[in-house]
């Protein structure tokens, strides 16, 4: 298959993934912010770092995390030190969807797929990440600035 072909399928992916995020009435920036938050560490649970992380502004990161805190999914703690900065957490409340998560229901199609064992596809999807991330018109603000991981 060419590159161009590479290419095609791997935005169709994403279109459908993105699809996925419309689930248990959260938008697909809500899901992007649980599932950042819930794995990162704790100097980077901030609004500040989850908006690098998902390539948009902190005005923008800061509606999203605010619509979760309201519905009880993440908490805030203002920093004792700097009350300017919080700490995001996500709640016991976040829990109840991790059946229903996108990502979740992205790995069904994959578990049925013959010709795409899971020793296959992490590190080609984790190279063409990377080389895709070096190659980004960022603007010094991309999904690219955070190192790759692989996530379980």
């Amino acid at each position: 298959m060419s590159a161009r072909g590479v290419a095609e399928l791997v935005v169709q992916l994403g279109r459908i993934a993105h699809g996925y995020g419309y689930t248990e009435g959260l938008t697909p920036a809500q899901w992007s912010a649980l599932r950042y938050l819930s794995r990162a560490n704790r100097f980077s649970r901030t609004v500040s770092a989850f908006a690098e992380f998902h390539a948009t502004t902190r005005g923008t990161a800061s509606q999203t995390v605010k619509c979760l805190v309201a519905r009880g999914y993440l908490s805030r703690t203002r920093s004792p030190r700097d009350g300017r900065s919080a700490r995001l957490q996500v709640t016991d409340n976040a829990g109840l969807f991790s059946l229903a998560t996108p990502a979740r229901l992205s790995c069904a199609p994959q578990a049925r797929c013959p010709r795409a064992p899971a020793t296959v596809w992490p590190p080609a999807l984790n190279d063409y990440l990377v080389t895709w991330c070096k190659d980004a018109p960022s603007g010094g603000r991309s999904a690219c600035a955070h190192p790759v991981r692989t996530w379980k």
